[in-house]
């Protein structure tokens, strides 16, 4: 066969393009080559179940994630590598990492670490070892020199020394998506209607064909990825198959948009729009900090755009086995912080004691995590540590150091039924244990003399208690007996005995809260107000 001239008139000689005219109908293939049959049939749940359809019929599915390590693990990546995770655990199959680091600049060694390090926090491992793109620049050039061996690529004829792709001139391109359905695209809407660069000037892969050679050779068969790449599914399917390989299934999930906001004038409901960081946290390390446990996050990325026979926390084993890949939504979901903070403050609530305590005393005694937590600048969305504690970095530590397991204990059983997270948990720590801000004006309220008498006595039953026994269940029954004795009711002293021992007046069950402030700061602070 003559092979196209570069520079010259362009023909469509690429193995595997659908040639069809603006209705869709299949056009003779060019002389020489058999005529293709369009991607499209009818989509049933048998054919997913299967794992069967097109051209990777009755293979073992191998799905894959492959990131760009040139930041933190994204909410939308986390989510990606999720829905192909639980797809292949659903199927029996494999689920493959490949690290796409051919952008050299943007590019870092740490980026990759933080994704592994995801990836792990919320349950996923990888068939394998990762598969790295800057390790097989020869094999992708290899791939160029034999389309341009065949005439289905040509260098650009400007003398850049970039490698263009060449694209059909006309017609419709068909991509059968699982989540879509049937998507045609003129050709004329793909790219600019213009053949696409497969190799820089550099000799670097592009995206576009790296992609494609790695999912070939890695044998992927199905693609479940954001519905941002629906176009490139379009261009990509040529490539496939100008090189041989065959055409994975595809999956293209909507985005993950932001919490719609109320206009604060207007009262006017806005939608989020695709997540930014205008939204708060982005990425999985942001969760990770905030204080979110990864099974809690993992069952809720999973939630976004998915239905389930459940709405509990399951583990992602239990998961993958509900997963059904044809309840994907057509639609965008969004964030849902408040679906998150619910979820995450039933499971604080209903998880034992000494499983909290545990949690808390690792947050704490990992350096990394605690300085992440004490200098936590904030955000435009969410204040930084010190505004929402009033507590300087110094003086958490100073908390932290001499922490102990009946504090924590103390932290736990009153974080229970009111903390989001354990970031809320640590916060509290950290502001209970600080010295108390008081104001003139409420010590008038709080501290009138009537009640500094009050608060006097329960001073002397107080230092009754050994430091030894001194914790939430020795305080609640000191505050019963308490009660009884002087014909009191929590609700005569409850706000003021908390305001002289924070400064404030709402906040945790008196008894916790005493034994998160602990034996000597108690006693110091209401000797100080009802003695003063």
């Amino acid at each position: 066969m003559n092979q196209p001239k570069v520079g010259g008139p362009r023909v469509n000689q690429n193995p595997g393009v659908i040639q069809a005219d603006q209705a869709g109908a299949a056009k003779p293939a060019a002389k020489g080559r058999p005529a293709l049959q369009p991607e499209l049939r009818p989509i049933t749940k048998a054919d997913i179940l299967a794992a069967g359809g097109g051209e990777v019929k009755d293979k073992k599915v191998r799905v894959r994630f492959a990131p760009s390590p040139t930041g933190h693990l994204h909410i939308g990546g986390a989510r990606t590598a999720l829905m192909n995770y639980l797809f292949a655990k659903k199927m029996g199959g494999e689920f493959v990492l490949r690290i796409e680091d051919t952008d050299q600049m943007r590019s870092k060694p740490e980026y990759t670490q933080a994704i592994l390090d995801g990836l792990s926090w919320l349950g996923m491992d990888w068939d394998g070892q990762p598969i790295y793109q800057s390790e097989r620049s020869d094999l992708y050039k290899g791939k160029v020199q034999e389309l341009i061996d065949k005439g289905l690529a040509y260098k650009d004829p400007k003398g850049s020394g970039a490698v263009f792709f060449k694209m059909p001139d006309e017609g419709v391109l068909s991509v059968n998506d699982r989540v879509k359905g049937r998507v045609d695209i003129n050709v004329a809407d793909a790219d600019g209607n213009s053949d696409y660069v497969i190799q820089r000037s550099d000799g670097s892969p592009t995206f576009l064909l790296a992609n494609v050679i790695d999912d070939g050779e890695q044998g992927i068969t199905h693609i479940l990825r954001g519905d941002d790449h629906l176009g490139n599914a379009a261009r990509q399917i040529p490539l496939f198959r100008a090189m041989g390989y065959e055409v994975p299934e595809f999956y293209h999930m909507p985005l993950i948009h932001g919490d719609p906001t109320k206009d604060p004038e207007t009262g006017e409901i806005k939608a989020g729009g695709k997540l930014s960081k205008r939204h708060g946290a982005t990425s999985v390390i942001d969760y990770q900090q905030l204080g979110y446990d990864p099974q809690v996050f993992m069952n809720h990325l999973a939630r976004m755009g998915m239905t389930y026979d459940t709405e509990a926390t399951v583990d992602i084993q239990d998961l993958a086995k509900r997963f059904d890949p044809l309840s994907m939504s057509k639609s965008p979901s969004t964030l849902g912080m408040e679906r998150l903070d619910s979820r995450m403050l039933h499971f604080i609530a209903r998880a034992p004691t000494d499983v909290l305590v545990q949690e808390l005393k690792g947050r704490i005694g990992d350096e990394k995590a605690l300085k992440a937590h004490i200098e936590d600048p904030g955000t435009e969305k969410r204040p930084g540590f010190y505004e929402r504690t009033g507590v300087t970095p110094a003086e958490a530590r100073e908390v932290a150091a001499k922490v102990d397991d009946a504090t924590l204990t103390a932290l736990a059983e009153g974080s229970k039924a009111r903390a989001p997270n354990f970031g809320y948990m640590l916060d509290a720590l950290f502001a209970l244990r600080a010295e108390p801000v008081y104001s003139n004006a409420e010590a008038k309220v709080y501290a009138n003399a009537g009640l500094k008498q009050a608060m006097g006595k329960l001073l002397t039953q107080l230092e009754k208690i050994p430091a030894g026994e001194w914790s939430s269940a020795k305080l609640d029954e000191t505050l019963e007996a308490f009660n009884a004795a002087n014909k009191l009711k929590y609700k005569e002293y409850g706000e003021s005995l908390r305001w002289m021992l924070t400064g404030v007046k709402d906040g945790f069950p008196l008894h916790h809260l005493m034994g998160v402030v602990g034996r000597d700061e108690t006693l110091k602070r209401l000797g100080d107000i009802t003695q003063g």
